[in-house]
């Protein structure tokens, strides 16, 4: 008679089918869970922007003042508004036309909407748990062994950052910071970062394309007699982006342009020092509160920076890169307007206008010196020292140390060269992003000594045959025509007043 029954074997091979099963199943079901959620999440964001659009509608025939902002906490909005459903914590903008921005998350995703209309849905952490900025469309910080991420108080205590939780928002103009170490440097097991740990401080720069404002076609300033009132300065339209989304070449008025610093390198962003360099050229730092480094022509300015940290392509601070972070300041995401200038001898300070005085850079008054308006910001992009920036004319080297044999050795991604017969207010062979020539018109005053720009009517004076090396920012000398817009040329020999600026290009 034969035995009813499944033997050991058989057994097992049922359960091995039946587990294989399951691998193939069980992800393809959390994928439909998944796209169901982030379905029901994007509804949830129409309907609120409709209902928020509505009101808005209403108030203004109505002539009553429009609600500007809606923020949601716990699933309860305020103002309220007659909606229903599990709503997500963040917060709604509103124009004076009734346009709609949002900057919000839930659970699961992260979500942020611009004026142009576009809903942008990312998970709210990646495939590695690593906490991202649903703003920056992918264009997150990227960190090498080098470099230890950290989230800075206001008073300037610097602790580590907790990369798996919001440890930066360029939404809320909280930029990402980083250090490096110095040698004998150490995290604290509570987190915390001593000053004497650090070495260098750096600045999370996003990639992104921004819209064109000014083709700057300027061949020659205009002389008056008198201070121009009309200042041009205005909030510089960007899109954050990665390297892998198609380049965009703008060519008129409008049109988006994907700024040049960023594909210069190929990178999704770069790491900008947070202050002058201070130090020596063998041992460069980027600290608050120090003198910067001095009497070094452009050849040790570079290398002194090319050497420091090779494993993270650091180098000499670019003209482009400069412009990158210029038009970011005057972006939604920075603070939008000049920063405070810095008239002290160290880095880090800002200028108190009621009182007249300078104050460091973890103080309220300081932080306004800051790209950002806030400690996360960049410093010292206006006024101190005149800083140097690996830029130069065609075959003016000058004195700045270098021949064309060595320059020749370096990587051409190093420099901004710029076309061999420019001159003063040669403003037509910039760079598009470079900040220099879209920042016209351009005037020559009557009664002063100097090129301005229609931009808070800083310094501009091209390289030319006097000077072929540019330098940014002005100097703690001339709080005039100092600012974050200024440029101006020099020989490239060391001085009392000019230093430089590391950073860093991790792929």
């Amino acid at each position: 008679m034969k035995k009813k029954g499944f033997t050991l074997i058989e057994l097992l091979a049922v359960i091995l089918i039946l587990g294989i099963i399951a691998l193939i199943a069980i992800p393809t079901v959390n994928n439909i869970l998944k796209e169901a959620r982030r379905g029901a999440f994007q509804s949830t964001l129409e309907n609120l922007v409709k209902a928020i659009e509505e009101k808005c509608t209403t108030e203004q025939i109505k002539n009553q003042e429009i609600t500007t902002m809606y923020v949601i906490e716990n699933g309860i909005i305020s103002p309220s508004l007659d909606i229903k459903g599990n709503l997500p914590d963040g917060i709604f903008y509103v124009t004076k036309l009734c346009e709609v921005e949002f900057d919000v998350y839930d659970n699961n995703f992260m979500a942020s909407r611009t004026v142009d209309g576009k809903i942008i849905i990312s998970d709210k952490k990646n495939n590695n748990g690593e906490y991202t900025d649903a703003i920056l469309n992918g264009a997150d910080p990227v960190l090498s062994d080098d470099l230890v991420p950290v989230t800075i108080a206001d008073d300037g205590k610097v602790y580590k950052a907790d990369t798996k939780t919001k440890w930066y928002s360029y939404k809320e103009k909280k930029w990402a910071n980083a250090v490096v170490l110095s040698d004998e440097g150490k995290v604290e097991n509570d987190g915390l970062i001593k000053e004497e740990s650090i070495a260098a401080y750096f600045v999370w720069i996003p990639r992104y394309k921004y819209k064109l404002f000014d083709m700057g076609n300027y061949t020659s300033a205009t002389n008056i007699s008198e201070k121009i009132e009309v200042n041009k300065a205005r909030t510089i339209e960007i899109v954050f982006e990665t390297k892998d989304e198609p380049v965009s070449i703008g060519t008129q008025v409008g049109e988006y342009h994907s700024h040049p610093a960023f594909i210069e390198f190929d990178v999704n962003g770069f790491w900008m020092a947070k202050f002058q360099t201070s130090g020596s050229a063998e041992s460069p730092k980027s600290k608050p509160n120090q003198q910067p480094l001095v009497n070094i022509d452009l050849k040790g300015f570079f290398e002194s920076a090319y050497n420091f940290r090779r494993n993270s392509d650091s180098h000499m601070l670019k003209n482009t890169e400069w412009g990158a972070a210029s038009y970011l300041t005057y972006s939604k995401y920075g603070i939008n307007g000049e920063v405070a200038f810095n008239g002290e001898y160290r880095t880090g300070y800002g200028k108190d206008y009621v009182n007249n005085v300078y104050q460091p850079y973890n103080t309220e008054v300081g932080s306004k010196a800051s790209t950002t308006g806030n400690i996360t910001g960049v410093y010292d992009m206006s006024g101190l020292k005149q800083e140097s920036v690996a830029a130069y004319r065609d075959g003016l080297l000058a004195n700045s140390g270098f021949t064309e044999e060595i320059i020749n050795f370096y990587d051409s991604k190093y420099f901004n060269v710029y076309p061999s017969n420019s001159s003063s207010y040669s403003y037509n062979y910039r760079i598009l992003g470079d900040a220099t020539g879209e920042l016209g018109p351009f005037y020559y005053y009557d009664d002063d000594a100097y090129y301005h720009n229609s931009w808070n009517f800083n310094d501009s004076r091209f390289v030319d045959d006097n000077g072929g090396w540019f330098y940014r920012g002005g100097r703690n000398a001339v709080e005039s025509i100092s600012g974050i817009f200024s440029f101006h040329r020099n020989k490239g020999d060391g001085h009392p007043y000019n230093t430089f600026r590391m950073s860093l290009a991790i792929k």
